[in-house]
């Protein structure tokens, strides 16, 4: 099964239950940090919506559904940057770089530590889409 990119909500519940382990709506609601944390409703749909997207199971627990993930971050993490690269860069590692580094997010020495990674690791670039 394809491994979706998770939404925000989404992933902050995986976060709860890749750290704390399975837990009921309620329990994952309860352990979600921040402000505004929203409503048992919602924390229900949106994972009862990841469990038919494949990222979750449930398991049935006297009177309750107990979630727990069935993705791992490192899954997660190359989907979605993947559907980035994709979406936001042509399918081109190059372009998100020269972005960085024209914004200014990157310095020079962030830079050549990355090639040197990407030299050490003997990663493939990925064929770049004809514009």
């Amino acid at each position: 099964m394809p491994v979706h990119t998770p939404g925000r909500l989404e992933l902050a519940l995986l976060e709860v239950l890749w750290q704390g382990g399975p837990a009921t709506a309620q329990e994952a609601r309860e352990r979600l940090r921040g402000k505004g944390r929203p409503t048992p409703s919602t924390v229900l749909t949106v994972l009862r919506r990841m469990e038919a997207k494949g990222m979750l199971a449930r398991e049935k627990v006297s009177r309750s559904h107990v979630y727990r993930a069935v993705v791992d971050r490192v899954s997660i993490r190359r989907r979605t940057l993947r559907d980035l690269l994709a979406h936001l860069f042509d399918d081109s590692p190059e372009e998100l770089v020269a972005q960085l580094v024209s914004d200014r997010k990157l310095t020079a020495k962030e830079l050549q530590r990355i090639e040197a990674l990407l030299a050490a690791r003997a990663l493939p670039t990925a064929p770049r889409r004809p514009r």
